[in-house]
């Protein structure tokens, strides 16, 4: 097959039809809480349209805007979310926000669903309007669309990148599994540890136990205010932004939107500061190995920094006493997020305040070492995580590789037939 069946044509004239969707009204009971999937922009959490936050009404479809969607079909947001793309995994009814694309039949409709992920970045680049990005359809419609005459080309490719998108999944499920496993080890290990070491140095249960706080722990544990444990809290600041010298140093500088891991380094943190900039504000170097967590936005997530860096002022970084190890106070950190969470107060951006997180309950091992074994338990778990973490990346990076040569027709994959 000659590479001159590979044809571009504005996507508009790939579809049969486009179909938009609506809000029944809220004030009107009975159109809600029915047995009708009712999809939105928020519920586009993986290319599988299927578990979705809100149900309405047979009623509530009649009378509204909505239109019932089959299953098996490409869905796109069309304000919010540009670039988003899903397949719906049973009928459902659409908002206002979304699309159904409806392909003709020379347009295999897995291929098109692969494509939409392909283009994913210049979609969301032709949004406009000043507050909430949206696409109009005539734009749309006018993305040039190229694609394999042959339907079975199509198909073929559709088939090799879903391969891919299989795979992805499955790691997902397994990093979901892991954390799953790991929120159950908390919520042993922090009740019931594991256990003292005999003379031979093997690690026995714990047979006698107390209740601190409403909960059975080991009677060699001990209850203490989170304050009482802390040696020091180190908080930061932020150098002037107009005085050009203190930034794109050599010093990482970080803020709460670098807590997209448990890990603070130079490769997760966006912005960088000068010694200028240290000296000049009320930042802080925080040494490699210390507790950082934020105490404005982002409550109740928790890092370790790889390497010395500089903090804003959002955030403190811990410094434990000799009773608790650092690797153990971490975990706990992470185990009580939730309630650090909700500890959270202020009208648009939830803070909470250093006395309000001192007065924290911790409960803990008295030794040392069941602190170390508990903290190394949590740590294996966390080395899954981030192995499962760096093969879905690889394979992100794969599936991103073959779009770009299946999808333009650099690669051409084998026909049955030919």
């Amino acid at each position: 097959m000659s590479l001159n069946s590979w044809v571009d044509i504005p996507l508009g004239e790939a579809l049969d039809k486009v179909l938009g969707g609506g809000t029944p009204t809220k004030l009107k009971s009975e159109y809600w809480g029915g047995d009708l999937p009712w999809a939105t922009v928020k519920d586009f959490t993986s290319l599988k349209l299927k578990n979705v936050q809100d149900f309405i009404t047979d009623i509530g479809l009649i009378n509204s805007s909505a239109n019932l969607i089959p299953e098996n079909t490409i869905v796109i947001p069309t304000r919010m979310a540009l670039g988003k793309v899903a397949m719906t995994g049973r009928p459902m009814a659409i908002n206002q926000d979304l699309k159904a694309l409806f392909p003709k039949e020379f347009v295999d409709k897995n291929y098109l669903f692969q494509w939409l992920i392909y283009k994913a970045s210049d979609i969301s680049g032709l949004g406009s309007g000043s507050t909430v990005q949206g696409i109009r359809l005539e734009v749309l419609r006018g993305l040039r669309f190229s694609y394999p005459v042959d339907l079975q080309e199509q198909q073929k490719v559709a088939e090799v990148l879903s391969t891919v998108d299989q795979k992805i999944d499955l790691i997902d499920k397994k990093i979901a599994e892991t954390k799953k496993l790991k929120t159950g080890l908390m919520q042993k290990l922090f009740s019931e540890g594991v256990g003292f070491q005999d003379e031979n140095g093997n690690w026995q249960p714990h047979t006698e136990f107390q209740n601190l706080c409403g909960d059975k722990v080991p009677k060699t544990w001990n209850k203490a205010k989170l304050g009482d444990l802390l040696d020091k809290i180190v908080g930061g600041g932020t150098p002037s932004k107009s005085n050009p010298e203190y930034w794109g140093g050599e010093i990482p500088w970080a803020s709460v939107k670098d807590f997209k891991s448990s890990i603070l380094s130079s490769s997760v943190i966006r912005d960088t500061i000068t010694d200028k900039g240290v000296k000049n504000s009320a930042t802080n170097l925080i040494e490699a190995e210390t507790i950082v967590i934020p105490t404005r936005m982002a409550l109740g997530k928790v890092a370790i920094t790889e390497e010395k860096i500089a903090i804003n002022q959002d955030l403190k970084a811990l410094y434990p006493t000799d009773k608790l190890n650092n690797k153990f106070l971490f975990y706990w950190l992470e185990s009580q997020a939730s309630k650090i969470e909700k500890l959270g107060s202020g009208s648009t951006v939830a803070g909470v305040r250093l006395e309000v997180l001192k007065a924290l309950d911790c409960i803990y091992p008295e030794s040392i070492n069941e602190q170390i074994g508990i903290s190394q338990i949590f740590a294996l778990v966390d080395s899954k995580l981030e192995l499962l973490r760096l093969e879905k990346a690889e394979t992100q990076q794969l599936k991103k590789g073959l779009m770009q040569k299946l999808l333009t027709g650099e690669w051409r994959v084998p026909l049955d037939n030919h």
